[in-house]
């Protein structure tokens, strides 16, 4: 559930750009990251 919340938080980051709350390139750093994390958090729960 952790890796899906971590992978989700690229939604929350995409409404704060269309906000225009967000610094530019921040969507292109935080989507990998996110996601990566995300799947990692999901692989080590399954080990």
């Amino acid at each position: 559930m952790l890796g899906l919340c971590l992978m989700g938080s690229v939604l929350v980051d995409l409404r704060l750009m269309g906000l225009g709350l967000t610094p530019g390139g921040w969507i292109a750093l935080r989507a990998p990251l996110s996601v990566g994390l995300g799947v990692l958090t999901l692989v080590a729960g399954l080990i």
